[in-house]
């Protein structure tokens, strides 16, 4: 920066402090647009600026300064400050996907995983109640991505994707949400995401009677697994994987 911009810099940022102490929002909202103008790599000032348009109710150009400065804290690895400013922005417009993906990288690279799902969470109940099916979907198997035992979130990925006929991918998101809940030793919602497997299948393979005992009913569905002629090498990976995982958690031969 020249000696001659310095100089206008600490001239302008003089005013625009002044204005501030005397409530005149609307002259610091002229100086800090033209300090960013002067000085775009500074964050501080974006940030001014945004709690200015913020001030004066100008919520678009707000959130646009405050991912601005936390772009620029990304860039010089300031994490914390990137991900504050960027769920600044987000909260004030939250269908950016631009603002969503840069606070879930920064909450990613501070090890924020929690953080990080729930802002996928969020983004994907919005995209529901707006209609966007696809969005929802993609949203979802980011959080499934990010932790493989999110159990319910699979299971509606699963849901969802059988109700846009996509059998294979559901298949997929069933058989993970069924190996996890073996995992987890629970027979019960494992036996129900096994009646889900089979809803899939052309043709089902019969449901243990009601009145099984559920460790019992799923000791069934593995003798079955074991024996199954499936109806594809997918199908039939996943009934071997069951059968091996279930047999070694209970100490099977």
């Amino acid at each position: 920066m020249s000696s001659d911009t310095k100089t206008i810099r600490s001239r302008v940022l003089d005013l625009a402090r002044k204005d501030e102490r005397k409530g005149n929002w609307k002259g610091a909202l002229r100086r800090y647009r033209r300090l960013t103008g002067l000085e775009p790599s500074e964050p501080s000032l974006h940030i001014k600026l945004g709690d200015v348009c913020k001030r004066l109710g100008q919520e678009k150009e707000a959130a646009d300064a405050f991912f601005r400065a936390g772009l620029l804290f990304t860039k010089a690895s300031f994490d914390e400050k990137a991900a504050a400013l960027c769920k600044r922005a987000l909260e004030i417009e939250p269908g950016r996907a631009d603002f969503r993906d840069a606070l879930i990288e920064a909450y990613r690279r501070l090890d924020r995983v929690p953080e990080a799902i729930l802002t996928l969470e969020q983004a994907s109940e919005l995209a529901d109640e707006q209609g966007d099916v696809q969005e929802a979907l993609n949203l979802r198997r980011r959080i499934a991505e990010l932790d493989p035992l999110a159990v319910d979130t699979r299971l509606r990925l699963a849901h969802d994707l059988e109700r846009i006929e996509n059998p294979g991918e559901a298949l997929h998101e069933y058989a993970a949400s069924m190996l996890e809940l073996l995992r987890q030793r629970d027979f019960e919602r494992a036996l129900g995401v096994f009646t889900a497997i089979n809803a899939l299948r052309p043709e089902p393979v019969p449901e243990p009677e009601e009145s099984e005992p559920a460790a019992d009913s799923v000791d069934r569905l593995v003798a079955h697994a074991e024996q199954s002629q499936a109806h594809s090498d997918e199908l039939r990976n996943l009934y071997q994987r069951v059968a091996l995982l279930y047999h070694r958690e209970r100490g099977l031969p």
